[in-house]
């Protein structure tokens, strides 16, 4: 688990550019991710989360957000949306890098107990 794409801090603005007019003050590397480089970025404005995917191409990525969209439009609450760039699109593109932007939750990755392995397997 880590940061498999190292991003420079140029990179994190662009990326960030394609989806709001904020200042990118800090971002930093997170361990949490099996097959994704995620980094925690704080804005002038908010905190968000970028993923770098490593495994998917843009096409899988793409269908993945659209199921995302698709549970949260149908009430699923755990069902977390990325934000769309500025030409609504749910995956930016730089270069050879692509991912998503989520806005970040601060907590702990909760570990599969009962319910969680229940709740989803019902979905």
């Amino acid at each position: 688990m880590g940061d498999y794409t190292k991003l420079s801090e140029s990179e994190v603005q662009q990326i960030f550019n394609k989806y709001k007019d904020e200042m990118v003050e800090t971002f930093n590397p997170l361990s949490l991710g099996i097959s994704n480089s995620n980094y925690a970025i704080t804005t002038n404005e908010n905190k968000y989360l970028l993923k770098v995917s490593n495994d998917k191409n843009i096409e899988e990525l793409s269908e993945e957000m659209e199921i995302l969209s698709f549970l949260n439009e149908s009430g699923y609450q755990y069902s977390l949306v990325p934000l769309s760039t500025k030409d609504n699109s749910l995956v930016y593109e730089l270069g050879d890098l692509h991912g998503v932007i989520f806005p970040f939750i601060d907590g702990i990755p909760p570990g599969p107990n009962d319910s969680t392995c229940f709740e989803i397997g019902h979905a």
